[in-house]
């Protein structure tokens, strides 16, 4: 039997769970609002906050650290006088820090993973210079992954995702309608699924690769 809390959720875009505290961690883009809140399951019938604050505007990424206890966020102020950033948060005790604010990979960040065996984390930027980011966890050795094809004019890379025993990352381009893979490094780009349905639930209209990764 599944349980139901009462939580109060207002302009949540991302989610990630801390299976040791067995938290539900969410970004929240309420007005005047914006931060990182979670709610306790064992307890769960409140919302608070791990961080909030002025610096904060679009809050769109979130990725849970389970063995740093750390939860990595991104916020982006592409359409602002402020800086978008990469931030971490620790879980114990709510003090936060940008990580990264200076990079010509950062413009409009939005989906964060992390792979904590390597200590790597991987972000989605759709901005000026569209790219998969990778860095260290400490905000160090900043690279693109993988940047626009010659000749594509828009990218628009929503999400990714970390594959932890092939190490790795998927990602969607909602401008190409695309589903891809590739190595940590960059190499071994591969399509997954392409011709995407942008509206409905028929998202296997699309020709799935077969080939093994």
């Amino acid at each position: 039997m599944s349980n139901v809390f009462p939580v109060e959720v207002h302009g949540a875009i991302a989610l990630g769970y801390d299976s040791a505290d067995r938290r539900v961690y969410w970004t929240s883009t309420d007005e005047g609002a914006e931060g990182v809140m979670y709610t306790d399951l064992l307890h769960g019938n409140r919302s608070q906050y791990l961080v909030r604050g002025e610096d904060f505007h679009l809050p769109e990424g979130l990725a849970v650290d389970y063995v740093g206890r750390n939860v990595y966020f991104t916020d982006s102020h592409a359409d602002t006088d402020g800086r978008s950033f990469v931030g971490v948060a620790s879980v114990a005790t709510g003090r936060w820090a940008k990580l990264i604010e200076e990079s010509r990979w950062l413009d409009k960040p939005r989906g964060i993973a992390v792979y904590p065996p390597r200590r790597l984390l991987f972000f989605t930027d759709w901005g000026r210079n569209a790219a998969i980011v990778r860095a260290n966890m400490d905000g160090g050795d900043v690279r693109a992954v993988v940047t626009k094809d010659p000749g594509q004019t828009d990218a628009w890379i929503n999400d990714l995702a970390v594959d932890v025993v092939k190490e790795r990352i998927y990602w969607v381009d909602a401008h190409s309608d695309k589903i891809e893979s590739v190595r940590f490094d960059g190499s071994g780009r591969t399509v997954i699924l392409e011709e995407m349905a942008r509206y409905g639930s028929n998202i296997l209209s699309g020709r799935l690769k077969k080939r093994a990764l």
